[in-house]
C-alpha cells in the first residue's frame, strides 16, 4: 500500500516565494521532514488556498495533515519526534534536521532576517562604545 500524506496549509508568504526566506521555523523544519519522507517512500501532496481553492474548502484549522484519509496533525506543524511517533519511524531518520528552539526562533523570525538587522535591534548613534 502506498503511503500518502496530504498537507492542507496556508500559502507561503511573499518573502519565502521571492527571496526564499522562511519566517516560520516550524514550517521550515516541516519542509525538511517532507524531503526525508519523500526520500523514504512517502508521497506528500501539499495544498494551499491560492492554488487549490476547492480542495481547501473544508479545512479551516491549518495546517491539517492527513495520512491517507486520517487526520494526524492539525493547527501547527509537527516536530520530528511527533512525525516519527505517528508514522512509526525511527527518530534517527530525522537526525540531520536542526530542531527548532526558542533561541533559533528568536533569531530567525525577525523582520530583517533576510537583509541584516531586524526590527528588534537598536543602535544608539550617540553611544560612544560603538565608535571606538
Amino acid at each position: 500500500m502506498s503511503k500518502t500524506i496530504n498537507v492542507y496549509e496556508k500559502e507561503a508568504d511573499l518573502s519565502h516565494i521571492i527571496l526564499g526566506v522562511e519566517n516560520d521555523p516550524k514550517r521550515a523544519q516541516f519542509n525538511e521532514i517532507v524531503k526525508i519522507l519523500q526520500n523514504n517512500g512517502y508521497a506528500v501532496n501539499r495544498f494551499d488556498p491560492v492554488h487549490n481553492k476547492e480542495a481547501m474548502k473544508d479545512h479551516v484549522n491549518l495546517p491539517s495533515i492527513y495520512l491517507h484519509d486520517t487526520l494526524i496533525f492539525q493547527g501547527e506543524y509537527p516536530t520530528c519526534d511527533e512525525v516519527a511517533g505517528v508514522l512509526g519511524l525511527d527518530n534517527a531518520l530525522f537526525s540531520g534536521i536542526q530542531r527548532t528552539n526558542l533561541l533559533n526562533e528568536a533569531n530567525t523570525t525577525r523582520l530583517g532576517s533576510c537583509c541584516g538587522v531586524g526590527q528588534d535591534v537598536y543602535f544608539d548613534p550617540d553611544e560612544d562604545e560603538l565608535w571606538k
